[in-house]
């Protein structure tokens, strides 16, 4: 049997078996590698195609019997062919980079760009960047060479007008991190973040508070990938081959996050929407409870809210990390913006909007004993949700309804890779 794979350092995080093994058909293997493993890897050459990831890009160049033109110029090598014994290398990042900004309308001719990162992606980048019509392309490094940038040089350039990172900060599972704070670039128009998994990193969340187009790395990641693919077999995938697999991994990655009022159904329309997307579902103040050994009402009477706060963000963190669930979270855990952050990582935010009227109080929620208490908890909180959710559902009437118009929704949460071309 014909031998596929990726070969790279730490590999747990990667999308790549599902994407190659739906565009192309074949048995696809995640192979992590030490570098003395990498040697005896590629000196075998039991492989019919390989493609490379971090930190191999440059390290397998000479182990190839031939460089395509756009690899020799560029200096790296992501795709690997073994024909009848001799290594071919290319770059098929090239193509899925370029593809990823063009079809997320990110401006680059004309523009002053900065590139984080020094590693093989970021020569891919700068060459993209090229041959767009960047005006000027300054590369970022935190051992800077000659004509290269230092971070603290980088965050005083005021002038950049977009950013592509191609370092591996902020991917999972560190996904806390953010090479640098998109606040002090008041004319930044575009960014560019390789790193798809979280979906949505700090740095794509902070641009898209601004407004500022931006895209993540799934796109960049399956495009890639079919052109690869089209290397493998020696044939043409469609593009609609590619907008298929695609959509579907992002909606097989991305969770489905409820929020809203105490009371307000959450719970019940999780675990429906849950079954309905066979997937799992998790309720977040279970898992606290199951975590810590107590109640609610007993962590609020011997913690406080602040001691209850403290732990729901632990418990939020550690739950925003994984893909494909369904969570139901309690109603103050928007209160804590880093928790919705957290969310927003790999999460599509549905505010679950249930009118005061229809909400019951009491049921052991400390601070929605009343009706009283609902209705000034809602007038405080309504806007929270708001500004939070990337959907607001109006659930004023039958949980069935609501359950259709919650699916319908999450369904369509992403525009066509067609569409947005």
């Amino acid at each position: 049997m014909k031998r596929y794979g990726l070969l790279g350092e730490k590999l747990s995080h990667s999308f790549s078996k599902p994407i190659h093994e739906a565009l192309g058909g074949y048995p696809y293997e995640l192979i992590p590698l030490s570098r003395e493993g990498l040697d005896q890897f590629l000196r075998e050459k039991d492989f019919a195609g390989v493609n490379v990831t971090i930190p191999y890009k440059q390290t397998v160049i000479p182990y190839l019997d031939e460089l395509d033109p756009s690899a020799r110029t560029i200096g790296a090598v992501n795709t690997i062919v073994n024909r009848d014994g001799r290594l071919y290398g290319s770059n098929t990042d090239f193509a899925g980079m370029r593809q990823t900004l063009l079809a997320n309308r990110i401006p680059v001719q004309g523009k002053k760009a900065l590139i984080l990162g020094s590693g093989g992606t970021s020569r891919t980048a700068h060459a993209v960047l090229e041959e767009l019509g960047a005006a000027e392309i300054r590369q970022v490094s935190r051992e800077p060479a000659a004509g290269q940038l230092s971070y603290e040089q980088a965050i005083r350039a005021e002038d950049t007008q977009l950013i592509v990172n191609t370092t591996p900060v902020g991917m999972f599972p560190q996904t806390h991190g953010i090479p640098l704070e998109l606040e002090g670039f008041p004319r930044l128009e575009g960014v560019l973040d390789v790193i798809y998994n979280p979906l949505r990193t700090r740095l794509l969340q902070q641009a898209e508070k601004r407004g500022i187009p931006c895209a993540g790395g799934l796109l960049m990641l399956t495009a890639q990938a079919k052109f690869a693919a089209e290397q493998f077999l020696g044939c043409t995938i469609p593009e609609s081959q590619l907008e298929a697999v695609y959509h579907r991994l992002l909606q097989e990655k991305t969770n489905l996050v409820l929020i809203g009022m105490p009371a307000s159904g959450k719970t019940a329309l999780g675990s429906r929407a849950a079954a309905a997307l066979g997937r799992e579902w998790v309720d977040l103040d279970e898992e606290i409870v199951r975590l810590v050994g107590k109640s609610i009402p007993e962590i609020f009477a011997q913690e406080g809210e602040t001691g209850f706060r403290a732990r729901e963000r632990r418990a939020t963190e550690e739950i925003s990390l994984r893909n494909g669930i369904v969570i139901s979270t309690g109603g103050g855990c928007i209160l804590d913006p880093q928790n919705v952050e957290n969310l927003r990582k790999n999460g599509w935010l549905c505010y679950n909007d249930r009118p005061v009227s229809l909400l019951s109080a009491g049921d052991g929620r400390p601070l929605a004993r009343s009706r009283e208490d609902l209705a000034a908890l809602y007038q405080a909180r309504a806007p929270l949700y708001q500004a939070a959710a990337d959907f607001r559902l109006c659930n004023d009437g039958e949980e069935d309804a609501a359950l259709t118009r919650l699916l319908e929704a999450f369904r369509k949460q992403e525009k066509s890779y067609s569409q947005r071309t």
